[in-house]
């Protein structure tokens, strides 16, 4: 009987430190996804620009004063205009115009984001939940592809990650009575007021958090003073660019349908999120089968007495989470902006969530562990079959540059017209899509913008001799929808990828 329970004990002392190792390598392989995730974000700075980096290299070209920039093009814009600004000063100092320095900033801020994930975690949250949290932000899809893209997204995650921070922190010392420190709201609110002038779904996030402090604060008996002062002192610095970019975008008719997203189905906003945050719908599985395992860990925690670790920290970030997509949802009853890369200032909210729930079970279970990598990978392996399909065929998923080495190719002597039904303003539009041919390949074309042109100057246009016409992101409903509206018979005389080449004959004509 003693020699076999010391046989027992033996192979369960051997199986404890297997386990251990295994769990062990496990952490290591973590490590290798977040350093191979960094590795990925530098991979695609020169491919051609989406027409939305465009729009930040023209509003960002260092001959023109800021001043100018802002009042003829970025007050049109919708969103804030901290990023360009930033962008504008880079520009002086580093050559003009190629797609590697117009990303370099945002690679800049992604990895910063991952710094400040990494160095300013709460500490009192453990190092596992450090570690969990900074994987799931460097591995997601959409940070490494926004990592090198010319917008302001990962500036929108350089700051929402610390501002998550010193909520959680705010929440914590609100539930333990503890004093939140002058250092602290100055803190908060700088980055507050940068978050709002970053991206309007960066000021939607301080001011979730704004309410679920002040509702904490009420709830607690506290003082509600800071809770007040503060929100009101960012919103009113925020108002130098709210009150008129709001009255630009009335006189534009945003909110009256002429804006692109509102052809996506209400209905889309499920996909759209969970997508985003799972980067597949196979990452979605696996994301489910880890909160459905760590959630039966979790139950037998508690069934044997034990508290659920960082339950105080989980309840407030859900009520962040839901408190957002609540006025998502109110405002695309109007306007759709379930956009999934506009949830980036979300993400650090709800992967600090996934790492504070997983975080107890991860050193312990093997089958969590293996779940939780399977996540990253597949993340990161989306992006990495979509970054060898922009590599093989980027030209055709975004034209801009191929249009314009066709124009210096074959028609470095005509006029270049172009037909664009989308959202940018229209006192943009020549050097939106002039970029390539005039300051990439100094061609000097005109150019000339249609479809917010009137009758008369649209006719006069299209009676020009040596004039090309094309459209961008060309699709049948679009052709159509101006066929009807300009009475024309439009032929299709060549295609480049998303774009099409165009001649347009008047329907007296076509008759005849």
């Amino acid at each position: 009987m003693k020699n076999y329970f010391m046989k027992l004990f033996g192979q369960s002392k051997k199986i404890t430190i297997i386990k251990k190792l295994t769990i062990k390598i496990i952490s290591v392989v973590v490590f290798c996804c977040i350093w191979a995730s960094i590795y990925m974000r530098a991979t695609l700075f020169n491919i051609g620009f989406e027409y939305d980096e465009i729009f930040t290299a023209i509003t960002t070209n260092p001959t023109l004063s800021f001043v100018w920039l802002f009042k003829h093009w970025l007050l049109v814009d919708v969103h804030p205009p901290l990023y360009n600004a930033i962008i504008w000063g880079w520009n002086h100092l580093v050559p003009y115009g190629p797609e590697l320095w117009l990303r370099l900033p945002s690679f800049v801020m992604g990895i910063g984001a991952l710094t400040l994930a990494w160095d300013y975690f709460p500490m009192r949250l453990g190092k596992t939940a450090r570690q969990l949290f900074v994987a799931l932000l460097s591995c997601n899809l959409f940070t490494i592809a926004y990592s090198q893209h010319a917008r302001s997204y990962m500036l929108m995650l350089l700051l929402a990650v610390p501002l998550t921070f010193l909520f959680v922190n705010f929440s914590y010392k609100i539930n333990n009575h503890k004093n939140i420190t002058l250092r602290e709201w100055c803190l908060f609110g700088a980055i507050s007021v940068l978050l709002c002038w970053t991206h309007y779904f960066g000021a939607l996030l301080f001011g979730t958090f704004s309410v679920v402090l002040l509702l904490q604060a009420w709830y607690y008996k506290r003082s509600l003073k800071e809770f007040i002062l503060v929100p009101a002192c960012v919103f009113v610095l925020f108002l130098p660019w709210l009150i008129p970019n709001l009255i630009t975008q009335i006189k534009f008719q945003r909110f009256e349908g002429n804006w692109w997203a509102n052809q996506m189905p209400y209905w889309h906003w499920w996909f759209t999120l969970l997508y985003f945050w799972a980067s597949s719908m196979k990452g979605v599985a696996i994301m489910g089968g880890l909160l459905l395992y760590a959630g039966i860990l979790c139950w037998k925690n508690i069934a044997k007495g034990k508290k659920l670790s960082g339950a105080y920290d989980l309840m407030v970030l859900g009520a962040a989470i839901l408190v957002f997509l609540a006025c998502v949802f109110l405002v695309s009853i109007k306007t759709y902006m379930f956009i999934n890369r506009y949830f980036i200032s979300l993400l650090p909210v709800l992967y600090l969530m996934f790492a504070i729930f997983f975080a107890p079970f991860f050193r312990k279970s093997i089958v969590l562990g293996l779940l939780f990598i399977c996540f990253l990978l597949c993340g990161m392996g989306n992006f990495w079959s979509q970054h060898t399909n922009l590599l093989n065929n980027g030209d055709e998923k975004m034209p801009a540059r191929k249009i314009g080495q066709i124009f210096r190719d074959r028609y470095p002597d005509k006029e270049m017209i172009v037909v664009a039904m989308e959202s940018f303003p229209p006192e943009t539009m020549k050097a939106l899509y002039g970029f390539y041919v005039n300051q990439i390949y100094h061609l000097n074309m005109p150019v000339t913008e249609l479809y917010y042109l009137n009758e008369s100057a649209r006719n006069e246009a299209l009676s020009r001799p040596n004039t090309v016409v094309w459209m961008p992101n060309c699709v049948e409903r679009k052709l159509e929808k101006l066929s009807l509206m300009w009475n024309s018979t439009i032929y299709v005389t060549d295609r480049e990828g998303t774009a099409c080449f165009l001649t347009f004959v008047p329907e007296t004509q076509s008759t005849k």
